[in-house]
């Protein structure tokens, strides 16, 4: 090789390293680019089109249904109060919406053809999951048992449940199971009890969230009292298996969300009664990085705020409810809730679902700590609420 070569060949090495730089942060930034809706998926959401407010009765919203897919949103449709659970409280103590299928489709379309019926029985109340090869009769709910929860798997081969008995002497028994959806009855598959004496732990969250594959579970579990976050449990859907802590309470999380194609955690991190919520995306298996999806923190003066969202079936996409911080006219900071979507991926820019934000529209609602009325009012952004996907 000539002098005049190994010049040229130098001066090109030069030249390509910064040019492999710029195109992998290009690269990076275009992958964390807000997503677009994918074209298969259908998300049925909910928006507060402004309801009645009065100093003795509090607010009370006035929902519409949506349902957007890809760059159409078709709607709205009216949402009558019993279908729709509290919005500040939706995955604590809504598992399954009023129709019976599970509120969340966890990864999936699960629950598409299995419903719950609550049906009341005396002081009781009996769950009956029936899908299309029978039905599974859970328990009944009374004075001594709480409501159960019950998920879907994502294939709807089996389901999940979390139950729990108050004994009268003090004390809780909660039970977290697996069922396989067989051919006429649902045997347990596997299952594991926790006996917290009264009013400590450790003792399991309301939620359940599936693999992808349907081969395991992950449910939250609070180790002792006084804990800040709780650790999260992996229990294989086969027989025998005994649960696995995958993340700790460390990382201050409280409800799994959502199960990723590529093995991430959505959990949610933050209490009502605390002043900051996170969403997060964490390994399930080890050796990545935690994903700060959104944060807010609010005032003493904020009404309450938990997030939630979904992983857009076989994505890695998340919708959303973003807390977009607004002061109202009285100065006081609100979190107005919209429905956006992100990449989960280090730094990756979320996008409200429809493109563009709602607008932004106040209403006179009770301020927060007001729990007798007449209550103080000050004004509250109206929201929007991710509800599930449908086909």
């Amino acid at each position: 090789m000539t002098p005049t070569a190994r010049h040229h060949r130098r001066r090109f090495r030069r030249i390509l390293v910064p040019l492999v730089a710029v195109a992998s942060l290009a690269g990076l930034a275009a992958a964390c680019a807000p997503p677009a809706n994918p074209s298969w998926v259908k998300v049925r959401w909910v928006r507060d089109a402004g309801g009645t407010s009065d100093p003795n009765t509090g607010y009370i919203a006035a929902f519409e249904r949506w349902v957007t897919k890809g760059g159409t949103t078709t709607g709205p449709t009216s949402v009558t109060p019993p279908d729709m659970p509290d919005p500040f409280r939706p995955l604590i103590e809504s598992p399954y919406l009023p129709d019976g299928t599970a509120r969340f489709p966890w990864n999936g379309y699960a629950g598409e053809d299995i419903t719950v019926t609550a049906t009341p029985s005396g002081p009781s109340t009996d769950y009956i999951a029936t899908y299309p090869g029978g039905t599974c009769d859970i328990g009944s709910a009374g004075p001594d048992w709480s409501t159960p929860s019950i998920t879907p798997s994502p294939d709807g081969t089996k389901i999940a449940t979390i139950t729990r008995v108050d004994f009268l002497g003090g004390g809780s028994e909660y039970t977290v199971s697996v069922r396989s959806l067989g051919a006429t009855t649902c045997p347990t598959i596997t299952s594991v009890q926790y006996s917290p004496s009264a009013g400590s732990d450790p003792r399991p969250g309301n939620q359940i969230v599936w693999a992808t594959n349907s081969d395991a579970i992950i449910f939250a579990l609070f180790p002792a009292p006084g804990t800040t976050g709780a650790s999260m449990m992996r229990l294989n859907a086969t027989a025998g298996s005994t649960p696995v802590a995958v993340i700790s309470p460390a990382e201050g999380c409280t409800t799994p969300l959502g199960w990723s194609v590529e093995n991430r955690l959505l959990m949610s991190c933050g209490t009502l009664a605390g002043l900051q919520s996170r969403l997060v995306t964490v390994p399930i298996f080890g050796g990545g990085t935690t994903n700060v999806i959104d944060a807010f923190t609010r005032t003493p003066d904020t009404l309450g705020f938990l997030h939630f969202g979904y992983y857009q079936p076989g994505t890695n996409t998340i919708v959303f409810n973003k807390a977009v911080p607004v002061t109202n006219s009285d100065g006081l900071l609100q979190a107005w809730t919209q429905i956006h979507t992100v990449y989960d991926l280090p730094g990756a820019t979320s996008a409200p679902l429809r493109g563009s934000p709602p607008p932004l529209v106040w209403h006179q609602a009770p301020r927060n700590g007001e729990f007798m009325p007449p209550y103080a009012m000050t004004d509250v952004p109206n929201q929007e609420f991710i509800e599930r996907f449908v086909r």
